[in-house]
This record gives structure tokens, sequence and C-alpha cells, in this order.
């Protein structure tokens, strides 16, 4: 062979392994550049989510706490002499007006989750929300019961379930949000 065809075969050569070296790190960069994408968009829907879930979840507990302390006040006229009773009976309602502020949020903050999240989410949420409404709605009978002066065993018996009812569904709610979180984690992770 002469030295001008071996220096085309090296040149062409030479050619092919610098073009196959572009295509291979083309490659690379270019799933690189998918990595990073995903990488993000998975940390953007994380930080949705979280905030949605965060805000529903202290929307739950200010709630609960408001509506316990309503019917604490209520249950307290179980101890009381007739005289008193109206100042509690008026106390707990005064209360459950409070409650209202942080209860009243909890459908703008419920809605954003059911759009944000995945069915398990939406469904601890509604449950969630829906448990804090029985909540109140036992509470209310309570007063009323107390109000009319009719027997109201029933009334507290059925307020301290569905309180109790009430913080289970939060804390569901709590922890199918956080293994939620968790997963989304572990996707852009791998």
């Amino acid at each position: 062979m002469d030295a001008g065809i071996a220096g085309i075969l090296g040149a062409i050569a030479g050619a092919a392994g610098a073009t196959a070296t572009a295509a291979i790190a083309g490659f690379y960069g270019l799933a690189q550049a998918r990595l990073e994408v995903r990488a993000e968009h998975e940390r953007i829907v994380r930080e949705t989510r979280r905030g949605a879930y965060a805000n529903l979840a202290e929307a739950l507990s200010k709630a609960n706490d408001a509506l316990q302390e309503s019917e604490y006040t209520a249950r307290a006229c179980r101890q009381i002499d007739q005289a008193h009773r109206r100042e509690l009976i008026e106390s707990s309602m005064e209360k459950l007006l409070e409650a209202d502020t942080p209860y009243g949020a909890l459908s703008a903050h419920q809605a954003l989750v059911s759009v944000e999240g995945p069915p398990p989410i939406r469904l601890a949420a509604s449950n969630a929300t829906n448990s804090t409404a029985q909540y109140r709605l036992s509470i209310t009978k309570l007063q009323t019961a107390l109000q009319k002066s009719e027997p109201f065993e029933g009334a507290v018996a059925a307020a301290l379930k569905n309180r109790l009812a009430a913080i289970e569904a939060a804390y569901k709610f709590e922890t199918i949000a956080a293994d939620e979180l968790a997963k989304i984690t572990e996707r852009a992770v791998a």
C-alpha cells in the first residue's frame, strides 16, 4: 500500500473515531440533561405537594384543637350547677365560632390536595376533613342538648368518638402524605 492510500485511510479512521466520540458524548450529554430535567420536575412536584399537604395538615390541627376547646367547655357543664351552666354553654358556643376560621379553611386546602395529590392522598384528605366535619356537628348537637336541658350523655359520647376519629384521620393523612413525598424523592434519586 502506498503512503497516499495509508494517509487517506488514517484520516478516515481518525474522522470516524472523532465522529463516534462526538456521538457518544452527545448521547451522554442528552441522557444527563434528561436526568437533570426529570430531577428538577420531581423536585417541583414534591415541593408543590409538600406545601399543599402541610397546609391541610396545619388547618386540620388548628380546627381540631379549636373544636376540642369548645367540646371541653361544653363537657364541663356536666359538673356544674344549673345557674352557671348558661355561661359555660355560651363560652362553648363562642369557642365553636372561633373554630370556624380554621375549620372554614379546610375546604380550600383539601381542594388543592385533591388537585395535586394521587388517589391515596385525595382519599385520606377527604376522610380527614369529613371526620373533622362530623366532630364539629357532634359538638353542635352537644351544645343544643345542653341549651334545651336535654340528656346529653349520648352527645358527650358522640363528641368523644368523633374527636378521636378526627384525630386518627388527620394522623392517617399525615402518614400517607409523608409516604407519598418519600416516593417522589426516591424516584428523583433513582
